[in-house]
């Protein structure tokens, strides 16, 4: 056995690899029960939309009369009018595309989740046997880039048109009384998951170039 193999095996000792393959597997059977009730919440969405089902939407509703007693922290510039920037109410008669749309954000991304924990498996399968440097880890890893970029960006794709699907929902606003806080969701696709894939693959490309230097040198030995 070459001293790199030596080394390999050595990591079949290690906790945390055991910890992160345990903690995969909790992943996925997390994912597929969330996945379940979102299937299951689409249904029934769909079923009871002519009478009213829970709903989170965005909206620009000026508040004319919001109070400014707000002890300590940022408040509101005197003069200025804020608005109301999301409602959660029992909406009637929203499209069913709309629905959809949104489960069917949900569930890209739990999905993306399930992809995750599958080359999580993978590779803590490869690291425990004592191949760090497998094929499998680095072919898993430039999976994983994909799995993210493609998987995250998807479902915040998804959200978006179901938010441009949506109708104007009417309703009458009850007045505003006391302190208005909190803050804005911007629209728009996230950057964080280009940013994970360009690392995975940086990654990946080590684990292939290890993989290689590996070969060479167990000729050597």
């Amino acid at each position: 056995m070459s001293i790199p193999d030596e080394r390999a095996a050595a990591l079949r000792q290690k906790s945390s690899v055991s910890v992160v393959f345990v903690v995969s597997l909790g992943m996925i059977v997390v994912a597929a029960v969330r996945a379940w009730f979102i299937v299951a919440g689409m249904v029934e969405q769909l079923a009871h939309r002519t009478t009213g089902i829970d709903w989170t939407w965005t909206l620009e509703t000026p508040v004319d009369h919001a109070s400014a007693d707000v002890s300590g922290g940022a408040r509101i510039v005197a003069g200025t009018t804020p608005a109301v920037t999301e409602m959660i109410g029992r909406v009637q008669d929203l499209p069913a595309a709309t629905i959809v749309l949104h489960s069917l954000s949900d569930l890209v991304t739990v999905l993306t989740t399930v992809g995750i924990a599958v080359c999580l498996l993978l590779v803590t399968r490869s690291i425990g046997d004592g191949r760090p440097f497998a094929r499998t880890c680095s072919r898993a890893l430039t999976t994983l880039a994909v799995i993210v970029f493609v998987g995250f960006e998807a479902a915040a794709v998804l959200q978006i048109v179901s938010e441009m699907t949506q109708p104007a929902i009417a309703g009458a606003l009850p007045e505003p009384t006391g302190s208005s806080t909190g803050h804005a969701d911007q629209l728009g696709a996230p950057f964080w998951p280009l940013v994970a894939a360009a690392g995975l693959s940086a990654l990946a490309a080590v684990f292939r170039t290890a993989a290689g230097y590996r070969d060479d040198s167990s000729g050597l030995v």
